[in-house]
């Protein structure tokens, strides 16, 4: 199974795939500064939560972890160095997990499984456009015909692009195998609709507070 995660210390979408690209789980998991505790302080305990939290998503698995793919970092234009060194934490977490379990950390640039596993969200006119209400629309329904479909639920929507990010990275995975797991019984794309106007995402800033 593959663990794929959309990195970040204040949100964090995580997501349980097989092989064969079925979501049997995934999560947000959030943290906020306390004000009680000093920066550094604040941090390790916050870095520590999202460990242990990631760890135990992993032993829930039904089956055994076998690769750990994630989002590659990405920076808002405006972020200062408190965002840039949450983000980096947040991935210190996973290569972290993923030592400890004798694995690496495969990292996808987000148009790179957005093209893929999604391409009804591309613009026939300008193929670095990608229209994110199509690739969250589409996500949605894809989990909504598995056995992840109640937990998306029970996420509230303004959360909801973090997993499902942490979805398609995963559905990514699976298609190519990842030279992990066996590269047979690849799932299909999750888009047949054609492209809609696009939106502009705001969920960058949020997972990096």
């Amino acid at each position: 199974m593959i663990l794929a995660v959309d990195g970040g210390l204040a949100t964090c979408g995580y997501a349980i795939v097989t092989w064969s690209g079925r979501i049997d789980a995934l999560g947000v998991l959030t943290s906020k500064p306390d004000p009680k505790l000093g920066v550094t302080a604040d941090r390790a305990a916050r870095t520590t939560r999202l460990a242990r939290e990631l760890a135990a998503a992993m032993r829930n698995a039904p089956q055994q972890i076998e690769a750990i793919v994630a989002e590659r970092m990405s920076f808002p234009p405006k972020a200062g160095h408190h965002a840039t060194a949450s983000i980096c934490l947040g991935w210190g977490v996973l290569t972290g997990l993923a030592t400890a379990s004798g694995l690496e950390v495969v990292d996808v640039a987000p148009k790179t499984w957005q093209r893929a596993v999604v391409p009804a969200a591309v613009d026939e006119r300008d193929q670095d456009a990608i229209d994110y209400d199509v690739v969250f629309a589409e996500l949605a329904r894809y989990v909504a015909e598995s056995p992840a479909a109640g937990q998306l639920a029970a996420i509230p929507k303004s959360r909801q692009s973090h997993c499902l990010d942490a979805v398609g990275v995963g559905v990514y995975a699976a298609m190519l195998g990842m030279s992990f797991g066996d590269a047979g019984d690849r799932p299909a794309t999750v888009s047949t609709r054609r492209p809609r106007r696009r939106a502009v995402e705001r969920h960058e800033a949020e997972r990096s507070t």
